[in-house]
């Protein structure tokens, strides 16, 4: 079971390098969408990747579940946007 409690701490220490190869991994799966912090797919190697888990953990967790861990990856994702917009 992944503890979906501890997401937004984990992903605090998510890095440069992560980010890269979560891109990596989701364009190598055939992903194509044009700005990859969009992509559900990148999203979840980003997250499977800082929780330390497979892929398919985070994918075969139920609907709900599934759509809020993404949601507080994208939270993540789009407050560091708005972080260097405020600089």
């Amino acid at each position: 079971m992944i503890d979906l409690k501890n997401v937004d701490n984990v992903l605090q220490n998510v890095t440069g390098k992560d980010f890269l190869n979560a891109e990596r991994q989701a364009r190598q799966m055939g992903d194509q969408t044009a700005s990859i912090v969009l992509s559900g797919q990148f999203q979840t190697i980003l997250l499977a990747n800082a929780l330390k888990v497979p892929v398919e953990d985070i994918e075969e967790l139920p609907v709900a579940e599934f759509v809020q861990a993404l949601s507080k990856v994208n939270t993540f994702l789009f407050a560091q946007d708005s972080v260097k917009d405020s600089k």
